[in-house]
Parts: structure tokens; C-alpha cells; sequence
């Protein structure tokens, strides 16, 4: 079964009442190294502009009715998170239940250690989005097709696991440098 990772705290409690039922990730690779593009041309010189665009573009992960399991953290060694910021608890030597608080961020009152596995889901929907941020006035979001008046840009963010379009949107500009435009695959699922 294939893996779909999360690690951004903001969409956590999304994920843990289980109102994110979709994640968005790049549809492109970056590749800079003039050394790698090389190995991976079929001839022995530099590849071409257009090999290069090949290169960069990335095909879609799952398929629609893939069985997928929901991990955080899947890179971590530990088993136990914290519930508020998503932290490690332990190095697995604990049980959850002799855990009482997260000395990360101090969360006593609604503390529940959780899972790296959140469960499973069924890929329901792939396909691919461009988004972008106007570079003069950086409130000014878009979907290419989608006008900014579009409920599609707050269902979009809900399903993410996001408050609201604006708060994702940031979070994308400050990961991927949203100008220029940049295309995104998204996974949506049902959860098992």
C-alpha cells in the first residue's frame, strides 16, 4: 500500500478529525545540477531545453480507487506525535498512555498522543491546478480557471484542511514561492 505523508501542523487537526480529505503537492521536480541532467539524458551532452521540461514535469503518484495509507511524519523514527504541534513524544520507549504532556510545547490541557499512521483511504479524485500570487499586490491569489469570487477557492482550502483560501495560500507562497505560477497535483480520498 502507498504512503501519503503529512508534516505541515497547520492541517493536524484537520487530519485528526478527518475533515482533510484531499492534499495538494508540486507537479514538478527541481532539478539543477547540470551533473544529474546529464546522467539522466540518453546522450552524453547536456539534454536540450525540451528534455529539460520532461525532466521537471512530474506524473501523478496514485491512481483513483488506490487504497492509501495516511502517515505523519513517515520519515521519523518515532511512533508517538503530540496532538497540538505534531512533535515526536518519545524515541518509542513509552506507551502512549504513560505519556501525560508534550514538553515541546507545554500542551497538558487537551494533550492525546497520536499515531504515525492516521489511518487509510481510497484515492477518489487526481487531477492538476496552477496557482499563483500576484507579485504587486500579495493579497491577491488565483487558480488558473477559477475566478477569485469562486467558492472554489474556499471549498479547495477547507478540503486541504486549511481555515480559509487566504491562510492556504500563504502557506503554499511560503513553501513553493507561488510567482511565478506554479502547477500542483491534488489527491483527493475517502477515509476507510
Amino acid at each position: 500500500m502507498k504512503i501519503i505523508s503529512f508534516s505541515a501542523v497547520e492541517i493536524l487537526p484537520a487530519l485528526l478529525d478527518k475533515r482533510k480529505t484531499q492534499t495538494i503537492r508540486p507537479a514538478w521536480y527541481e532539478i539543477e545540477d547540470k551533473n544529474v541532467l546529464k546522467k539522466i539524458s540518453l546522450e552524453k551532452q547536456f539534454p536540450t531545453l525540451d528534455r529539460i521540461e520532461q525532466l521537471k514535469e512530474k506524473q501523478p503518484r496514485f491512481k483513483v480507487g488506490e487504497k492509501v495509507r495516511l502517515v505523519w511524519k513517515q520519515r521519523s523514527q518515532h511512533r508517538w506525535f503530540c496532538n497540538n504541534c505534531g512533535d515526536s513524544l518519545s524515541r518509542g520507549y513509552y506507551l502512549p498512555e504513560e505519556i501525560k504532556c508534550c514538553f515541546k510545547c507545554g500542551n497538558y490541557e487537551d494533550f492525546n498522543a497520536i499515531p504515525k499512521t492516521l489511518g487509510t483511504g481510497t484515492i477518489s479524485e487526481v487531477f492538476k491546478i496552477r496557482m499563483s500570487i500576484d507579485a504587486v499586490y500579495s493579497d491577491t491569489f488565483k487558480f488558473a480557471g477559477i475566478s477569485p469570487e469562486s467558492k472554489a477557492y474556499e471549498d479547495l482550502a477547507k478540503q486541504d484542511g486549511f481555515e480559509d483560501a487566504k491562510s492556504m495560500f500563504k502557506w503554499f507562497d511560503e513553501h513553493y514561492s507561488l510567482v511565478p505560477p506554479k502547477e500542483f497535483i491534488v489527491y483527493r480520498w475517502r477515509w476507510n
